[in-house]
């Protein structure tokens, strides 16, 4: 007993002695460089830390970082942007352990993924996979033809590839089935979490901002951005989709009682509600569209009762913006409301909204300042200028034609980006990870054993996915904001993960000896009906 004391009595010497050591070096570090690069220091140990910690352990950090904890940073702190460099930091720790881990598993002779069949999603599974790997040659080819600096292609690195590793982990199988039921839990009550947050921004934080646009992004929960400059609310309302989407589907499949889903749904559609992102007219009914897609595709006649629930929640959208937000645009301008209700549904879509003073473009002026660009060869069309030449910096590591277009922000959409540092090559192959995926999800969603929590998820995996693919040319969030980073690369790994573990069945040849067996009958019977039944000869 007394050897035992001793050993506590040591240990809690050494933690003492090392979190005293460490607070006089963080507070040192704070008083000569200041509280940035304290953070930033701060980062890099627990870093360290992250080597020793198991996989799991990595993602979840991973998950509450960078959805939850690094936006409410770069909202309530002077740090800003460089808040989000902590999910950076253990998104890389992931990539370095992905390789050890793969080793020491085939050393202990374990296998890397549980694969319960080999077959068609298997194989379909490897296709995209294999799919993923022409977005970095492209980029890579880019990279070398342009010579691009290094401190720029450093910067891009993160900014294109740094949650890739979240979704090897996950397709590899290096994470557990208790994690990912664990992730999904999270993503149903995320919207819950957004409520106190959207509360305060809307009670408090919105009528201090000033009359007119710059109202706009003011609603953004735990996503970050500046409380009097906007930020990140497309990127809430897609999460408070997920919620949503996950309730009916669950519902949908007998998982979550009515009333849980009732609650969680107007709580999803209160925050998206609260927030100015017109592009949820179009989300919604996408999503549904997935969410729904085993039962639109057996009755088609559904698609029908679809375009009505679309068009009434369009127009619900529209009144409550139009009392929020675009009647105090209509008080400044002088507009009627009509017009009002068309500038602002429009805007997206005039190529000629420019705005040297801010540098904000349209999403159409981007994309056609790009289709118009004379210094655009052959080449440059193709395989673009190279890793973030559409980065816009007026400090550090600017763009090569960032630099010529300044101040407008070339990067504004995901789509913009990568036509100037990939070019139209650029474009197809980030594209096609996402719709390889999209068509693994319909492979995987007529698997006669999938069960009901996975089918629920994976469709919810399909309403990300299929709402990403105009959400590409809507924000840049898919390649620069973790929190949507994070979702989008999560989907993609869950979707490949649960193709490599699900057993194999026949499907095609299941249903052909049913349909075999259905048409002996009714030769059968039809034998029955119109040939007299002949009685045996007796000898």
């Amino acid at each position: 007993m007394k050897l035992q004391a001793t050993g506590t009595q040591a240990t809690t010497v050494v933690i003492t002695s090392v979190a005293l050591l460490f607070g006089v070096a963080f507070a040192l570090v704070v008083a000569i460089g200041g509280y940035k690069i304290a953070f930033m220091a701060l980062a890099a140990v627990l870093g360290l830390f992250a080597f020793a910690l198991p996989i799991e352990l990595l993602m979840r950090a991973l998950l509450l970082v960078s959805v939850f904890i690094s936006g409410v940073l770069h909202y309530f702190t002077p740090l800003g942007n460089n808040a989000y460099w902590m999910a950076v930091g253990l998104a890389a720790v992931l990539a370095v352990r992905i390789p050890i881990d793969l080793l020491s598993r085939r050393r202990a002779g374990d296998e890397v993924v549980q694969v319960r069949g080999g077959g068609s999603l298997r194989t379909a599974s490897t296709f995209v996979l294999a799919i993923a790997l022409g977005f970095p040659l492209t980029v890579i080819v880019s990279t070398l033809a342009n010579h691009n600096p290094i401190d720029q292609t450093l910067l891009g690195v993160k900014a294109y590839f740094g949650y890739w590793p979240l979704m090897y982990v996950m397709a590899l199988g290096l994470t557990s089935e208790k994690f990912i039921a664990w992730a999904w839990k999270v993503l149903f009550w995320a919207a819950v979490v957004q409520v106190p947050f959207v509360a305060f921004q809307r009670i408090f934080i919105m009528p201090q901002r000033l009359q007119g646009a710059s109202e706009f992004d003011s609603i953004v929960g735990t996503m970050g951005g500046d409380p009097f400059g906007g930020g990140s609310n497309a990127t809430l309302v897609l999460y408070c989709l997920v919620t949503f989407y996950l309730g009916l589907n669950y519902l949908r499949v007998g998982l979550r009682r009515p009333l849980i889903v009732a609650v969680m749904s107007v709580i999803a559609l209160a925050c998206i509600f609260a927030g100015e992102v017109k592009a949820v007219i179009a989300f919604l009914p996408i999503g549904l569209t997935a969410t729904y897609w085993d039962a639109l595709r057996k009755k088609p006649i559904r698609f029908v009762y679809m375009i009505f629930i679309a068009g009434g929640f369009a127009m619900l959208v529209t009144v409550a913006y139009q009392v929020m937000y675009w009647s105090k645009n209509q008080e400044l301008t002088g507009a009627s409301q009509d017009e009002n209700i068309v500038k602002s549904l429009t805007y997206a879509f005039d190529s000629n909204q420019v705005s040297v003073t801010t540098g904000e473009l349209s999403r159409a002026a981007v994309i056609s300042l790009w289709n118009e660009d004379v210094s655009g060869d052959l080449p440059k069309r193709w395989l673009g200028y190279g890793m973030f030449s559409s980065r816009s910096s007026t400090t550090f590591a600017m763009g090569e034609v960032a630099a010529k277009y300044y101040p407008l922000n070339l990067n504004w959409t995901t789509a913009a980006a990568l036509l100037w540092d990939f070019g139209l090559l650029g474009l197809s192959t980030f594209f096609a990870l996402q719709i390889a995926t999209i068509f693994l999800i319909l492979k995987i969603s007529r698997h006669p054993a999938l069960p009901p929590e996975a089918r629920a998820q994976v469709h919810v995996a399909f309403a990300v996915l299929l709402i990403g693919l105009p959400f590409h040319f809507y924000q840049n969030y898919v390649y620069l904001h973790p929190p949507t980073q994070w979702l989008y690369y999560f989907c993609i790994g869950y979707v490949i993960h649960l193709a490599r573990t699900l057993p194999d069945v026949e499907v095609r040849r299941r249903y052909s000896m049913q349909a075999a067996t259905s048409m002996r009958g009714v030769v059968a019977a039809h034998a029955d009906a119109h040939f007299p039944v002949v009685a045996p000869i007796r000898k």
